[in-house]
């Protein structure tokens, strides 16, 4: 042994330098890694839990360093009591560590006894429970409600690495759900780095119907048990669902808030919030439009915002469940964060009309959504020129089929009565609108102030047709007939420039029927209530007029207006006339001449384009031999 002194001192025929036992001639006999001449027990090989090297099994070191002899199969990185504690009172049974017991067979067996619990006695592998547990210790955990999936006999799992919420880590009492869109097909309890979550397959049973099918798409959700709350997460990546698949996740995060933006036009926008944050004063809701908001107007309340940047009047803070009549000099875009309201959000209306908000995101239809106390104590509902009525067979009638986030509606209630909405399922559905956008023609400005004309039937009127609402010659609302009943706005003056020739309480409204195949426009009647704002009623049948015996001289309708760039004028006389039809602006200057000459009797129109005039409002003036009739006209370039 050249590079050995001591010439193999062990005598096993292995040179010291390389010999790993150099003073045991047997080089660990039991094999267990320690060399003889240094082990404690040389023939055992389970040291640490034979401690009187019979290898027999039935002596045992505690963790307090205790040879325990005549204890067999205890665990060896227990103590004899179990407990943590060295020579204690408390020992271990078949159900685990029983405190206050003395010996170590117990007669009781603590754990989960709930048969609904999801660790409980009867579920398969109990969850980790104690599946022998006779005596309840508390230790019982619950699925967040309303998750619940069947075991199929397709599935996969999703591995998930990480957690978190908003970049908070996921504790005890969290979950993580799978769904196909709004199926749940799956969830476990957070238990660390790894977690794996099932994901049931559809397998051709009913009770896996909306289960995945190979190339779904998963989506997860992760319940908060600190806050009882659900949120959306987001996957490291999107992984397909395949049958037995085996799928890692390097992260998965929740978003306890969420970012959304509201369209404004410019007018009388009616809106609301279905996600605020914590600091809801109108200062800050309001921040990404302060250079085109003119001010937020709710039900009995109001704020202004003036040239120094300071909101004043009675609205202080937006409320989650109000609706706000949002007024803007121009087309903006509203930008909020918040926390999405609870799904069990509680409306308390009073009798008459209650504006108040529709607390998610996404629509779902009337029938959906309204519970029972709804169709009890409401007759109808009234959106941005929109509206729905509850007939008496229960069925909505009207334009308004859909309640929509970030949308705001006037309940009309017969009484008082507090409701909450039924939440959509899953994921709201994006809204599909019947509404048909109003020719230039016919345009109007949306009002703060608007009533509906529910109509049955319309003589001579084909599906297409447009029938026109009118406040003596100023449009102000449009529908579409579609074959059956429909509701026709009519907007009122709220006080804004573009609304002061709107309907006013106890007004007159008269309807036109638009042939869009003719092109030809012709006058309807029928009984109808006069105007007055968030009023709903009903006319039976609109028909043509008889033959027309015209009297008089006058305008007879102006339309569209506000118009751009042309508008047209209509006037009538009984009997042949000489006429003057001219234009003037509001400082009394003759902008332009239209007509100066003899007409004859009956209806005429005239063209007015005015693409080489200014924006503002000017006077039509029209003047027969005995009289003369003005009426206020808007130019909005």
């Amino acid at each position: 042994c050249p590079y050995d002194a001591e010439n193999d001192a062990d005598s096993d025929g292995i040179c010291g330098d390389v010999d790993e036992c150099p003073y045991d001639a047997e080089n660990d006999a039991d094999s267990d890694g320690i060399c003889g001449d240094v082990d404690e027990y040389p023939n055992c090989a389970d040291n640490f839990y034979d401690c009187n090297d019979d290898c027999g099994g039935s002596a045992f070191i505690d963790e307090c360093g205790v040879c325990s002899e005549g204890l067999t199969d205890h665990p060896a990185n227990s103590d004899v009591d179990c407990d943590g504690v060295c020579f204690g009172e408390a020992f271990e049974n078949d159900c685990g560590c029983v405190e206050g017991t003395t010996g170590l067979e117990s007669e009781y067996c603590f754990g989960c006894t709930d048969e609904n619990a999801w660790n409980c006695p009867e579920c398969p592998d109990a969850h980790n429970g104690n599946p022998d547990a006779t005596v309840d210790d508390g230790s019982c955990i619950y699925p967040p409600d309303g998750w619940s999936f069947e075991q199929s006999t397709l599935q996969a799992f999703y591995f998930i690495a990480e957690a978190d919420i908003d970049g908070s880590g996921l504790t005890e009492g969290d979950w993580i759900g799978v769904f196909n869109g709004d199926v749940c097909a799956g969830f476990w309890p957070w238990e660390g780095p790894f977690t794996a979550v099932p994901a049931m397959g559809d397998d051709g049973e009913s009770y896996s119907d909306g289960y995945f099918n190979i190339g779904d798409y998963p989506e997860f959700k992760i319940y908060d048990g600190s806050s009882d709350y659900t949120y959306s997460a987001m996957p490291s990546e999107s992984i397909s669902w395949s049958n037995n698949g085996l799928f890692t996740l390097d992260y998965l995060t929740g978003f306890s808030s969420l970012s959304y933006v509201i369209d404004l036009h410019y007018g009388a926008n009616l809106v609301s919030f279905p996600a605020l944050p914590e600091d809801d004063s109108i200062e800050n809701i309001m921040v990404s439009i302060e250079e085109t908001v003119d001010g937020v107007i709710g039900e009995g309340v109001a704020a202004n915002l003036l040239p120094n940047g300071q909101w004043v009047g009675s609205l202080d803070n937006i409320s989650r469940t109000s609706g706000y009549w949002i007024k803007q000099t121009s087309s903006d875009e509203l930008e909020v964060t918040g926390l999405p309201s609870e799904s069990d959000l509680l409306f308390e209306l009073h009798y008459g009309a209650n504006l108040i908000s529709y607390p998610f995101l996404g629509s779902a239809s009337l029938e959906s959504t309204l519970p029972g106390e709804v169709y009890d104590n409401v007759t109808g509902i009234i959106g941005e020129g929109v509206a729905a009525t509850l007939l008496p067979n229960g069925q909505w009638a009207g334009s308004l089929d859909d309640l929509e986030g970030k949308k705001g509606y006037w309940f009309i209630a017969t009484g008082a009565f507090d409701f909450t909405y039924i939440p959509p399922e899953g994921a709201a559905r994006l809204l599909d609108s019947e509404i048909v956008e109003v020719p230039d023609e016919f345009s109007y400005h949306q009002s703060m102030k608007q009533s509906f004309y529910f109509v049955d039937s319309i003589e001579g009127a084909e599906i297409g047709d447009w029938v026109i609402a009118y406040h003596g010659n100023q449009i102000v609302g449009a529908r579409m007939w579609n074959g059956s009943i429909i509701d026709i706005p009519a907007m009122g003056n709220d006080g804004q420039l573009e609304t002061v020739e709107y309907a006013d309480a106890g007004s007159k409204i008269d309807f036109k029927l638009f042939k869009h195949l003719t092109g030809d426009i012709v006058n309807l009647y029928g009984d109808s209530q006069n105007w007055n704002d968030l009023s709903i009623s009903f006319i039976e049948n609109l028909t043509l007029e008889s033959p027309i015996v015209i009297e008089g001289f006058g305008l007879d309708s102006i339309y569209p207006n506000p118009f751009n760039p042309s508008t047209t004028i209509e006037f009538y006389a009984e009997s042949d006339s000489n006429v003057n039809l001219s234009i003037y602006d509001l400082s009394g200057r003759l902008v332009e001449t239209l007509v100066n000459n003899s007409i004859s009797t009956g209806y005429h129109s005239i063209n007015w384009d005015a693409s080489n005039q200014s924006s503002g409002i000017y006077i039509v003036q029209l003047r027969f031999e005995n009289s003369i009739h003005t009426s206020k006209i808007m130019l909005v370039k």
